[in-house]
């Protein structure tokens, strides 16, 4: 099973009535792990935004776990933004993902960095922005 979700660069998404339902429901603690992680995934799409330009798409949740789910799930999407006339496709993961998976899948890195949001609850967890070119030849 998997699951993808993506954005065109000058997309705008407002999640604040649900993050405020989900919020309620929350403990203390639960409270504070959620906000942290909802501050760094803003972080991180935000510098990951910003290497983008217009005609570009940003893959913003990409879960997979069964092997060989995702690499189906990403051809498919591959396919799709092929057929939009895209010309670039960018993803953020970070040291808790299988990072080593995208170089050796024509990705190129293109933004390293340590987290300024999370690194005080997780010193040196690393964030990596990937790209990949659209094309009939990138199957």
């Amino acid at each position: 099973m998997g699951v993808l979700f993506a954005n065109f660069h000058d997309d705008k998404a407002d999640v604040s009535q649900w993050r405020e339902n989900i919020e309620a429901q929350m403990t203390d603690h639960e409270l504070e792990r959620f906000r942290l992680l909802a501050d760094y995934m803003l972080e991180v799409d935000r510098k990951t935004v910003q290497c983008m330009s217009d005609g570009e798409v940003k893959l913003s949740l990409f879960i997979s776990n069964q092997k060989g789910c995702g690499k189906l799930l990403l051809q498919e999407m591959m396919d799709e933004f092929l057929h939009r006339d895209l010309r670039h496709l960018y993803l953020w993961t970070d040291t808790s993902c299988t990072h080593e998976y995208y170089p050796q899948h024509g990705f190129t890195l293109v933004g390293q960095f340590l987290s300024e949001v999370y690194d005080s609850y997780a010193p040196g967890y690393t964030t990596y922005i990937y790209k990949k070119g659209i094309s009939s030849e990138s199957k």
